[in-house]
């Protein structure tokens, strides 16, 4: 029995799961499947979660939490596209 399917019957509940037709770790992430090759055990569980935070941290947006810079953006445009206004 494998370590994956050890801990599930432990009643563990794993961030990663296991696939047995590639042999390989998998999350799923923004509409696409992550796959980590790593093998079915906890040493390579434990592997598998460090790539996924690395993976994480590799696609994450610029935290941006009240959408100053946006709203920069827009502003900037308009001065481009119109000029600067008279009497400013």
């Amino acid at each position: 029995m494998s370590w994956a399917q050890q801990q599930k019957e432990k009643g563990v509940r794993l961030s990663l799961t296991w696939f047995a037709a590639r042999k390989c770790w998998k999350k799923k992430a923004k509409g696409n499947v992550v796959y980590f090759k790593f093998p079915d055990s906890g040493r390579g569980y434990d592997q598998a979660l460090e790539a996924w935070a690395v993976w994480k941290k590799e696609h994450e947006k610029p935290a941006d939490p009240d959408g100053r810079r946006q709203r920069f953006e827009r502003m900037a445009e308009w001065y481009r596209v119109n000029g600067e206004p008279e009497g400013e």
